[in-house]
């Protein structure tokens, strides 16, 4: 019980300390350095030929991988009976 006080204490001293100010940053200690750094002009370079893609990157229609799809179906009946046991059972209609 204690460990979650002090827990929420902590928290709460994060929380409430939205009064304190953004940092400020004082360039003027760097303005010199920048204001004398030597100025390039940006530039794109050539335009960069990619890779061509191989066969098992590309995917083919048809083709989704017998095995994967497999390994699916059998997860996802697996999960459906273990659904199925995890319901209740419905009672016994009442006889009049």
């Amino acid at each position: 019980m204690a460990m979650a006080v002090g827990l929420a204490a902590l928290a709460s001293q994060f929380l409430v300390k939205r009064q304190a100010a953004p940092p400020r940053y004082d360039l003027s200690l760097v303005a010199d350095q920048l204001l004398a750094a030597e100025k390039d002009a940006a530039s794109l370079s050539s335009e960069e030929q990619l890779r061509k893609t191989s066969w098992r990157e590309s995917p083919m229609p048809g083709q989704g991988g017998l095995l994967f799809w497999g390994a699916l179906t059998a997860v996802v009946a697996a999960l459906l009976i273990i659904i199925g046991r995890l319901l209740p059972k419905s009672p016994p209609p009442a006889k009049s």
